[in-house]
Order: C-alpha cells, then sequence, then structure tokens
C-alpha cells in the first residue's frame, strides 16, 4: 500500500490486518493475515507485483470478509476482479519503469505527512460521540442506525406512552438558521482549530466513518467493555433505560469525566474485561496517512485527530491567522460526517457539521460568486 484516502504514504506498507478475538463463537472469516481492509468509501492506492509470472498466468482479486463485517453469518460474495499478466516486450518505457521499489521504504511523498500526534495534548475539544443501531424488538433485525443516537435534523423524539410519540428541541445544540426546515447542530468545529474524536461503537457491525471537508488521522482503537457500558449509558437516561432517537443521554456541551463533550460517559472507565478483544493498539502501518474514512469496529472506541485546517500547515503553527482553509468553510449548507454503508446513511447515520469560520484567518484566495 503506497496511498491513502488522502494521498501518499510516507512509507510503503504491506497489507495486513491483525485480526479481532472471535465473539460468541462467530466466524472470522477475511479478517486475519495478508489482506487488505476496506469497507465502503475508503480508498488505497496499492502496487502488486506480477514481475515472477509468466504471461497468461490468470489471478482473481477476492472478497472473503462475512457480512455483516467483521462477525456476520453471511457469506461473503468472493469475485471482485481478475488479472491477466501479459507479455510486457512491447509495453513503452514508462510502463518498464523500476525507478520506484515499495520494498526500499523510501517515500513516493514530496513533503513528509504532518503528524497531528503532537497537537493531542493541546487538542480545543476532545468528543466522544456514539454509533447507535436499533433493532426490530422481536426479530432483532436492524432497523435503522444513528450517530450519537441523534436523528439527522437534531430533533430530540420523546416516546410516549400510549404514543404518539413526540419531538422537541434539543436546548444544548445550535439550531441554524440555513435551512427552511429546521436543522439542529451538535458538532460546531472551529476552523483552525484541533480536536479528539472518540468514535465509541457499541453495534454489532463494523462502520466506515467519513468526514467530510478534512483528512484526519486515526491515531488508536481501544477495545472496551460495551455490555458494562451500555449499562452506564442506559442509566444516563431519563427513566433509566435506552430512548432511542433521543440524543445523548446528557448535555451534549457539558464534559463527562474524561473531559470530553458529546453528552455520553466516558467508555474508558470500562477497560476491565476487554483483554477478549486485544489491547489498545496504532492505526494499521498502511493507515499512518490522511484519511477521511476509517473502520470503526464493534467494542472498540476508534481515536481520531481531526484538525480543521489543510493538511499541508505545519504541527508548529500557532499563528491563527495562518490556519484557515483557502475559502470560507462557513460560506454555505455546511458538511456532514456519517457513515458510508450506503442503507445506513440512507437510514439517519448522518449529522450535519457547522464550520464555524476563523474570523482572523488572512489567507482566503476563493471568494464565493467569483471563484467557486
Amino acid at each position: 500500500v503506497i496511498g491513502t484516502d488522502g494521498g501518499f504514504l510516507d512509507t510503503p506498507a504491506p497489507a495486513f490486518n491483525p485480526g479481532l478475538a472471535q465473539v460468541d463463537g462467530a466466524p472470522t472469516g477475511g479478517i486475519v493475515g495478508n489482506k487488505l481492509v476496506i469497507l465502503p468509501g475508503e480508498r488505497y492506492e496499492v502496487i502488486i507485483d506480477f514481475a515472477a509470472y509468466a504471461p497468461g498466468t490468470i489471478f482473481e482479486l477476492q472478497n472473503d470478509a462475512w457480512n455483516p463485517y467483521p462477525f456476520g453469518d453471511a457469506p461473503p460474495i468472493p469475485q471482485i476482479m481478475q488479472f491477466e499478466v501479459v507479455d510486457n516486450g512491447n509495453a513503452t518505457d514508462g510502463l518498464k519503469a523500476t525507478s520506484f521499489d515499495p520494498t526500499s521504504g523510501q517515500s513516493p511523498r514530496v513533503h513528509p505527512i504532518v503528524d497531528l500526534k503532537p497537537l493531542m495534548a493541546s487538542a480545543d475539544v476532545h468528543r466522544q460521540l456514539t454509533l447507535n443501531e436499533l433493532a426490530a424488538p422481536l426479530s432483532g433485525e436492524p432497523l435503522e442506525a444513528l450517530l450519537n443516537n441523534t436523528k439527522w435534523d437534531g430533533f430530540q423524539i420523546v416516546e410516549n406512552d400510549p404514543p404518539p410519540h413526540t419531538l422537541q428541541e434539543r436546548f444544548d445544540f445550535v439550531k441554524s438558521g440555513d435551512y427552511k426546515v429546521p436543522t439542529y447542530y451538535s458538532e460546531r468545529p472551529r476552523e483552525g482549530t484541533m480536536e479528539v474524536w472518540d468514535i465509541i461503537n457499541i453495534t454489532a457491525d463494523a462502520h466506515p466513518i467519513h468526514l467530510h471537508l478534512v483528512q484526519f488521522q486515526v491515531m488508536e482503537r481501544i477495545p472496551f467493555d460495551d455490555f458494562g457500558y451500555f449499562t452506564a449509558y442506559e442509566a444516563a437516561f431519563d427513566g433509566g433505560a435506552y430512548r432511542p432517537g433521543y440524543g445523548p443521554p446528557n448535555d451534549y456541551n457539558i464534559p463527562n469525566g474524561a473531559g470530553a463533550v458529546g453528552g455520553n460517559p466516558d467508555p474508558l472507565q470500562f477497560l476491565v474485561g476487554s483483554s477478549a478483544r486485544g489491547p489498545r493498539r496504532g492505526p494499521e502501518a498502511h493507515e499512518i496517512g490522511w484519511k477521511d474514512t476509517a473502520v470503526m469496529y464493534p467494542g472498540e472506541v476508534t481515536r481520531l485527530l481531526v484538525r480543521w485546517a489543510p493538511t499541508d500547515i505545519p504541527n508548529t503553527e500557532t499563528d491563527v491567522k495562518k490556519l484557515g482553509f483557502a475559502f470560507d468553510p462557513d460560506d454555505g449548507h455546511g458538511y456532514v460526517w456519517h457513515c458510508h454503508i450506503l442503507d445506513h446513511e440512507d437510514n439517519e447515520m448522518m449529522r450535519p457539521t457547522e464550520i464555524l469560520t476563523n474570523r482572523r484567518y488572512k489567507g482566503r484566495t476563493f471568494i464565493r460568486g467569483l471563484d467557486y
């Protein structure tokens, strides 16, 4: 692997996945070994070396991941793409080029990737946000997926007994005036700032989470006791029971014990008993780069480092007048973050983000109505 969603890696990396522990004896096909895990929305640039094989040799790129990934019971759809090795005796000089050796460790990048880790300790905002799935009471089949237990529009669902249910404003969200239909924002990052996002996956599946506008870096994945956590999560709701579509159980903007906003209990209190899923770990070698979509495994907190600024700004830059985009990111209808599985993002697993403009930034070069 030489490139990710956001460009070249610093160092070529072999495709490898260490795998996850079995859960309740579920199959682990397609999650261990020299394999590249790619969920919907992710992009990788890879080099495949066919030099040792004779013309006419046929290879087939196969998918062996069970569905839902990684612990589902539906067998994979295997056939993806076929390659045929041909004689390159008549190839152009460009196709014969051997100037780049992916095993040499040399970087195809002109400039090294800016490392966001040194900025983590001084991050402006720490968010802890849940991934939720709603299941049918009798069949257990999934009905809907949510980000931070919140619908797209940010209204809070109040389930009444007897129905009908009602909608109400969440006063810890901010109502936008940009749309004819009201939208209530909870993620409102400020341009030029650094944020830590802990994505808490309390569903049974892996989700490819995509942030629009920015590229981020995967810091680590932290297994936790999701059953213990969900007990505390349920208890935090009014009435002590999970309330689907209600939003987070607590006020979004009041930090929890970890100092994180988002309105949820801190999942890192629940690390005891998580050893069956393995230790906390950093990103895979092929993920050490800029990403805009990353895999969030069940029973894990995936920690992202997100700077709301272009990727080429050095991590030593502290002058707010230099931290911003060439265009005004708040001069329009905002952005979104969502799961990139189509039936998930189409069934409420998407939330809008409002980027607050850094008014002190002096580098605008694109003007709306003139340049775009």
